[in-house]
């Protein structure tokens, strides 16, 4: 019995002396070659953490653009027209010509032939100009210029010209828009008379009154072509012939209605 007990204590210390010796640490070539297989062994999210730890890191970060600076909405260009203030004062000249109706009697007293001759005489032609200085406020003063003729023909060689010029200050008025402008005007002044027939010259003058409303249209800040009708009226109660003085019981009418087309030119200021 006791040498049985013996047997067996020899035999645990055989198995604890040979644990003991299987338990030495591995050396350096044992140790990378376990790490080896554990890394085989492993998934490979985590085989390549373990040489990589942060691997997010290791790559490089895409460049940053700075950011575009915030588009400005386009300013439009101004035209001429916008870039001109159409209040400010200024020198305003313009002329033209067109239609003239003669209003009223022409030679009273006289014979159906010669009545009939003077109604063809109210159809003539108009040449007109004017030029004012125009303040901020719209309104101008200035001078206003209007010339009338008509003309017929009878007795196969014969001809007479009947022609009217009016002179005088005058008060312009003047609305403006970008694109247009209304003009007005008034004034008074001088109509002077002239009927030329055969060898004979007729004479006569008055004082007469001017009125006029038109609409223009521009083309530059400097420049305008426009449309109006005027009217100057004035009766002439007697006419010369030379010396000699021919009294009418009725008066003679100077007066003429026009449908002028005309340009107009003023300073330009921004």
């Amino acid at each position: 019995m006791k040498a049985r007990r013996l047997r067996i204590v020899s035999t645990l210390l055989s198995i604890a002396s040979a644990g003991m010796l299987s338990a030495q640490p591995l050396s350096q070539t044992d140790s990378e070659a376990s790490i080896a297989r554990t890394s085989t062994e492993l998934p490979v999210a985590f085989s390549a953490s373990a040489t990589t730890p942060f691997p997010e890191w290791s790559q490089a970060a895409p460049p940053v653009s700075p950011p575009k600076p915030a588009e400005r909405p386009e300013t439009p260009k101004k035209s001429k027209l916008d870039q001109t203030d159409p209040d400010a004062p200024g020198v305003r000249f313009s002329v033209g010509g067109g239609y003239a109706y003669r209003l009223g009697k022409e030679m009273p007293n006289t014979s159906s032939f010669y009545q009939d001759l003077n109604k063809q005489l109210r159809h003539g032609y108009n040449l007109g100009g004017e030029l004012h200085y125009v303040f901020a406020s719209g309104l101008g003063l200035g001078v206003n210029a209007q010339f009338t003729q008509s003309s017929i023909e009878y007795n196969s060689s014969d001809t007479e010209h009947q022609n009217i010029v009016y002179v005088g200050p005058s008060l312009l008025w003047r609305a403006d828009a970008r694109k247009v402008a209304f003009v007005g005007a008034i004034g008074f002044g001088g109509l002077f008379f002239t009927d030329r027939f055969s060898s004979q010259k007729l004479t006569g003058h008055t004082f007469g009154t001017y009125a006029s409303l038109g609409c223009e249209f521009k083309l530059s800040p400097t420049t305008a072509f426009g449309l109006k009708i005027s009217t100057h009226v004035g009766n002439i109660s007697q006419l010369k012939s030379g010396t000699k003085e021919v009294d009418f019981q009725d008066k003679l009418s100077a007066s003429n209605l026009m449908v002028t087309a005309f340009i107009s030119f003023r300073s330009h200021k921004k």
